[in-house]
């Protein structure tokens, strides 16, 4: 007797019994599952996210108290920039392409401690009017964990674009003493941009493009891009403010006395 082969599709199987088969679905490679919260974190991690305007120039920046701003020193490397600088929140547009209103701040010359761009490239500055009661701010995470393969995600304003956000093919590739390097995108304008992990705790601060290779022309070919530690960074900031007048109260106010 010969068997003919019956065509069939999950479709034409019986409810009762499809519902007692092998699961249909398969996670591939890696477990990328995330709760919904993921997105609501995001949303309000970004509002604390600005751009720096200096003349023509601009780059990024983030709340990390109601009145204290990182960036990059080679963003803003002496108190005579800040005086030519805004601070740009809700430069951004709304899920009908609209363009949002922006609030804008000027900076005192209360607080200047920075770390030279060649070291550990930050500036920590303090806005007036305490934008961070309404835009929210980043904790300064004191415990980071990293993670080779772990996901590096960075809200920025690349180019001086209305703020966006990086959360594809973002791996962390190599872990070094004071810097990460992640295959994160980011363009000129992305400089100071806070790099959080995947629960959006605060683990970095991009400053600059990594390891390069070459084309077979000879043209280079950027690898990576390369953020500071945040945990290296408080290091050498709880350092630097034990050794001015109002160190403590800084400290205070970044929740790391």
């Amino acid at each position: 007797m010969v068997l003919t082969p019956i065509k069939m599709s999950i479709h034409d199987l019986d409810q009762n019994r499809f519902l007692a088969l092998e699961p249909f679905e398969a996670m591939i490679e890696t477990n990328e599952f995330l709760p919904v919260s993921y997105l609501d974190k995001g949303l309000i991690r970004q509002r604390a996210v600005a751009r720096v305007k200096m003349g023509s120039k601009f780059a990024s920046g983030f709340l990390v108290s109601s009145s204290l701003f990182l960036t990059n020193n080679h963003v803003i490397s002496t108190q005579g920039q800040i005086q030519n600088s805004t601070f740009e929140f809700n430069y951004q547009k709304d899920i009908h392409g609209d363009v949002q209103s922006t609030d804008s701040y000027t900076a005192s010359e209360d607080v200047f401690i920075t770390s030279d761009k060649n070291d550990l490239d930050y500036t920590l500055i303090k806005l007036n009017n305490n934008p961070g009661d309404k835009w929210g701010y980043i904790q300064l995470n004191k415990n980071p964990q990293y993670k080779k393969g772990s996901f590096c995600n960075i809200i920025q304003h690349p180019d001086g674009r209305y703020k966006e956000i990086s959360i594809q093919e973002n791996r962390l590739t190599k872990i070094f003493a004071k810097y990460i390097r992640y295959f994160t995108d980011t363009e000129t304008g992305s400089s100071g941009s806070p790099v959080f992990n995947n629960e959006w705790d605060l683990i970095s601060l991009h400053h600059a493009f990594g390891d390069t290779t070459q084309d077979s022309f000879g043209l280079d070919i950027y690898v990576n891009n390369e953020g500071i530690r945040i945990d290296a960074l408080i290091e050498d900031l709880v350092t630097k403010l034990n050794n001015i007048s109002n160190g403590e109260s800084i400290k205070r106010e970044l929740g790391l006395s």
